[in-house]
């Protein structure tokens, strides 16, 4: 039998979207392909998902590092999420003095380079921690993949490919290198340089999107690959259809927007519009939000005059949020694509891929033609607005969310014809097999 390492910060059964990529690729390797697959993952306390706990039977050894010194690292300083960050200049600050504007570059400048620093030391100490196991292990392998970030799993891909030569690994990008939030040169290339570092010795590179891949800017002669994210069907088996939820048009957003940079605003603007033309009712619909950060959305709501349309779940389970889009009309999506970061593609948009309903992406940021756009029309799965082409796209969205209505309005549902030959690609069940062709295809030169 052959053996795989997976390893992964985030893994089920954390109900956590970053969870998804790892422990599916596991389900598939362990069930489809015959392999025994180890499985390293990070410390962290999150709630748990039940749809991914089933899988954890696909596993053989499950090590969840565990650090004196990192705990006592966490206990001390600010993990990601509650670092304290510099926010935004507003449009009453964009004409400070040079001084001060200096200041608030310095500072921006200050944090990102503390917070990389910061990354870094727990990096090393989750790679610390790992060491002894892999060092035993390793031999075993014939597999072996990492997926970033942080950069401690690909440190520790590394080390097993050091200790065991002959195993092929993958190093795999879930996220972007860079967030495009990063006001310095300086940050993106100390991560780039990072990467050159810890996957010098990968046999292949694997990243989700394109430009996923381009801004990682590793040398030529490495062996890169897409493969995207997915769905597993099998998380459908177990979803209650009926879950108190009201049968109504309405549409449906399940998880982050990042504090408005995926933004929906113009969803309520297109639907004031149509309401004050008569062209939709207002009492004709809904707006089911589930994540942390309703209070953003109710801004949006409220700015437009929705705020009675708009029903705030809070942060649910992805059991739960799954049977909320199982009985929603239309599937809301939202991300950006700007120069320096582009390639941002939501996992959550191949989860709606597996739910057939129609899917309604709002693309913030100034370059068109995004690869969110592509994908959402070759599915044929429903319509993508893109802010850098609002004079086109606004106009279509008006008439797709009418037509959307009008449709629900005749036929209590709304169609749904999507180019499943194209959707089938993405579950899980192929795209490891892709991993697969990968390895082997290399294996061969």
């Amino acid at each position: 039998m052959k053996q795989a390492l997976i390893i992964s910060p985030y893994y089920a059964p954390s109900n956590l979207v970053a969870a998804i990529r790892a422990t599916k690729f596991t389900k598939y390797l362990a069930r489809d392909e015959g392999y025994s697959v180890d499985v390293i993952s990070f410390p962290g306390n999150y709630p748990e998902d039940p749809t991914l706990m089933l899988d954890l039977v696909y596993v053989s050894v499950h090590i969840k590092l565990k650090s004196r010194f990192f705990s006592f690292v966490q206990r001390v300083l600010p993990n990601r999420q509650k670092a304290p960050s510099i926010q935004p200049l507003s449009k009453s600050q964009e004409n400070l003095s040079d001084v001060k504007s200096k200041q608030y570059h310095f500072r921006k400048w200050f944090m990102e380079v503390a917070l990389f620093s910061y990354e870094q030391m727990l990096a090393y100490l989750l790679y610390r921690s790992s060491k002894q196991f892999i060092r035993k292990n390793s031999r075993k392998y014939d597999l072996v993949f990492s997926t970033y970030g942080p950069y401690s799993s690909h440190m520790m891909g590394m080390y097993a490919k050091k200790c065991n030569p002959e195993c092929f690994w993958i190093a795999d990008f879930r996220d972007p290198l860079a967030s495009g939030n990063e006001s310095s040169e300086l940050i993106t290339k100390m991560k780039q340089k990072h990467v050159k570092k810890y996957c010098s010795q990968a046999d292949a590179i694997t990243a989700v999107s394109n430009g996923v891949l381009e801004k990682l800017d590793y040398p030529a002669q490495y062996i890169s690959h897409v493969v995207t994210n997915g769905f597993d069907p099998d998380d459908l088996k177990n979803i209650q259809k009926s879950t108190g939820d009201k049968q109504e048009f309405a549409f449906a957003y399940c998880g982050t927007i990042y504090g408005g940079k995926s933004n929906l605003e113009v969803l309520f603007k297109a639907l004031r519009e149509l309401i004050q033309a008569g062209r939709v009712k207002k009492e004709s619909f809904r707006i089911r939000y589930t994540g942390s950060e309703g209070a953003q959305v109710l801004r949006w709501a409220l700015e437009y005059g929705l705020e009675d349309n708009l029903h705030d779940y809070g942060k649910v389970s992805r059991e739960r949020s799954l049977e909320i889009q199982s009985v929603s009309s239309v599937l809301l999506l939202a991300s950006w694509n700007n120069v320096g970061n582009t390639g941002v593609i939501t996992g959550k948009f191949f989860e709606y891929l597996m739910m057939g309903k129609n899917i309604l992406c709002f693309m913030s940021g100034n370059l068109a033609n995004s690869d969110l756009k592509t994908m959402i029309e070759t599915a044929e799965a429903g319509f993508c607005y893109e802010q850098a082409n609002d004079g086109q796209d606004y106009c279509r969205l008006l008439e797709f969310l009418e037509n959307t209505f009008n449709d629900y309005k005749e036929n209590g549902i709304v169609r749904y014809s999507p180019n499943m030959d194209y959707i089938n690609r993405f579950c899980y069940s192929v795209l490891t097999k892709e991993l697969l062709r990968i390895a082997d295809k290399c294996n061969k030169r």
